[in-house]
């Protein structure tokens, strides 16, 4: 099953849709910014994310994540963020 979830992000606390993945899965961040974009992940059970990584250039990687029912997300967290545009994607 493919999944994904796309966003052009400009501001603090903004995010792609969260995604539920497990297995590899790529993350890209293209785009002009200052700043930097977090990946967090929340475990099933939990109400909160925590980073996994962190961005401050466009980059194209792969994760695995062992896990299933863990959500993603890509984007800026509250103070991450100067100016520009990140275009951010979760894909499977």
């Amino acid at each position: 099953m493919r999944v994904h979830s796309t966003a052009t992000l400009n501001a603090q606390n903004t995010y792609c849709n969260n995604v539920v993945i497990s297995g590899w899965f790529n993350v890209s961040v293209r785009g002009t910014f200052n700043g930097t974009v977090a990946l967090q992940r929340m475990m099933n059970g939990q109400n909160t994310y925590a980073n996994v990584a962190t961005y401050n250039n466009a980059t194209e990687t792969y994760i695995f994540e062992p896990e299933g029912q863990v959500q993603y997300r890509l984007g800026f967290p509250t103070g991450a963020y100067s100016s520009g545009n990140a275009t951010v994607r979760l894909s499977r």
